[in-house]
């Protein structure tokens, strides 16, 4: 699958309240702490060798970075790093539901009671919810008239790995869960919340089935809340308005959301241990006395920024025309096009062969392995090099006690596993093992992607670009090399025309002077 394969972290949604101040304006942002739930690789102890190597078996692969980027199955199906929100859908009793939370779509779905497919130990979604509603064919809001047999609007998505999900689109309320017990700036603030938030009407698609079968759920996890801007993702084939559009539009927030997917030490405050997520703005206190550092968002579908140069200890990987990178809670690895990815291994294999796990038989970029974690001490990791990502202005640098993913065997022992995947995409994914080191504000409404965490960045060159023309400018160029080649053609017609006429006239005239000469 896409999108959810793996297992990971998930969401256990609390909530807290405080006050932003967003140009001058005093607004309401609400902060989502995270909580971290323990999940198994499937990776059996006999697939270790005597060098403590681990080999996934090819049964357990799974695509655990979206099929989108082209990405190749992987074999990490341990506690990857990926993170779900709980919201509660429909009324009497509502069903709470959890839902990755990915940057990288803009669909939300969630699997319907009817679905012979699906993980029948995760809830499915009930339609005889009073406020349930399933759109018709005829609906305004079934955009293309796309329909399925029985009459409903339909939803369908395919993914590179020949997974996919399809079903009907449904308009219901949803709502956010909320815990009084946390503290807030304010005491009313969890009613606040709760208040803004209830039954807020919503399309949004239910899965009748999935292929192959189970491959987009497993247990505790149901569905999909994609946060990625209102385009063409949400079309699929008719169009859903994405969640965050619409809870800004309905409760006029700020078009912003940030994303904590570590453990921050400021979260104490909500007695939760993981990470957060605030929509509309970001949590003073978990920025702490950091400030973000901005890169233009240059495609406003996924959340794209320009990628200067990749270093591994230093040294440049070479990019070969790779400019461009993708901001993406939904893949837990950093993906790499294949050329950038042979090119980052090549540099390893060149400068840090004297490392363990780097080169020969034992190699980590081989045939999917992880290590035991006993092997990878202090001083191990210590000797691991430090990866640069030079964007326009900074740079951020993973360590590699980022970059390597600790994952778990079914008998409870510990691996680590590269969080660094090879794609097939021109553009780079960052994923979860990069966003992890970092607070990530998303300002839609600004276009531009925040990075905070002074330890890991540092103010770097801007990419130097070469300035296309403007197009009314190539246009009116073109249009004169045009006209100008026509004028050339014209005169060059006439001058042989006329050169044409003069010979012949010159013909005539000798021919003339020949027969007088014959004639006397």
């Amino acid at each position: 699958m896409a999108r959810m394969s793996g297992v990971g972290f998930a969401f256990l949604v609390l909530f807290g309240a405080f006050w932003h101040v967003a140009n001058g304006e005093i607004t309401n942002a609400f902060t989502f702490p995270i909580r971290s739930r323990q999940k198994f690789a499937v990776i059996l102890p006999e697939d270790e060798n005597d060098q403590g190597i681990h080999t996934v078996s090819s049964q357990s692969y799974s695509s655990s970075v979206s099929a989108k980027y082209g990405v190749n199955k992987i074999g990490l199906l341990g506690n990857t790093v990926e993170y779900f929100a709980e919201i509660l859908v429909g009324t009497n009793p509502p069903q709470l539901f959890s839902l990755q939370v990915d940057t990288g779509s803009a669909i939300t779905a969630i699997p319907d009671s009817r679905c012979s497919t699906c993980y029948h130990h995760n809830p499915l979604y009930n339609s005889n919810s009073p406020t349930s509603r399933i759109i018709p064919c005829r609906d305004p809001k079934c955009t293309s008239g796309t329909c399925n047999k029985d009459g409903s609007c339909k939803f369908s998505v395919s993914y590179a790995d020949s997974s996919g999900i399809e079903g009907k689109l449904v308009e219901d309320v949803i709502s956010l869960p909320t815990i009084s017990s946390i503290p807030t700036v304010a005491s009313n603030a969890a009613e606040t919340l709760k208040a803004i938030y209830d039954y807020t009407p919503f399309v949004f698609a239910v899965m009748d089935s999935q292929y192959p079968e189970n491959s987009f759920q497993y247990h505790g996890v149901d569905g999909i809340m994609g946060m990625a801007y209102d385009s063409s993702l949400s079309c699929v084939p008719n169009c859903i308005t994405p969640i965050m559009d619409v809870f800004v539009k309905k409760y006029n927030i700020p078009d912003v959301f940030s994303m904590s997917l570590q453990l921050i030490e400021n979260n104490t405050q909500y007695n939760v241990p993981g990470g957060s997520m605030t929509i509309g703005g970001h949590d003073p206190n978990v920025l702490g006395n950091s400030s973000f550092h901005y890169l233009p968002i240059t495609a406003q579908k996924y959340y794209t920024v320009d990628v200067g140069d990749v270093k591994v200890g230093g040294e440049s990987i070479g990019m070969e025309g790779i400019t461009k990178a993708i901001v993406d809670s939904g893949s837990s690895f950093i993906a790499f096009p294949p050329s950038s990815y042979s090119k980052l291994v090549d540099s390893f294999q060149k400068n840090f062969c004297d490392l363990p796990f780097v080169c020969g038989e034992t190699s980590i970029f081989e045939n999917k392995r992880c290590i035991n974690a006993t092997l990878m001490t202090d001083e191990v990791f210590d000797r691991f090099p430090t990866i640069e990502f030079y964007f326009d202005g900074i740079k951020t640098k993973i360590p590699p006690r980022q970059y390597f993913q600790k994952q778990q065997t079914t008998d409870m022992k510990d691996i680590y596993c590269l969080g660094i995947v090879e794609g097939s995409a021109q553009n780079i994914a960052l994923g979860n093992s990069f966003m992890q080191g970092f607070y990530i504000t998303f300002d839609r409404q600004n276009a531009r992607v925040g990075f905070a965490n002074d330890n890991l960045i540092e103010t770097a060159p801007h990419i130097v670009k070469s300035t296309p023309l403007p197009v009314a400018l190539i246009a009116g160029c073109a249009s004169a090399f045009v006209v100008m080649v026509v004028i050339v053609a014209i005169v060059v017609a006439v001058v042989v025309k006329r050169r044409n006429v003069r010979r012949i006239k010159e013909a005539q005239s000798e021919s003339q002077i020949h027969v007088e000469v014959g004639q006397s």
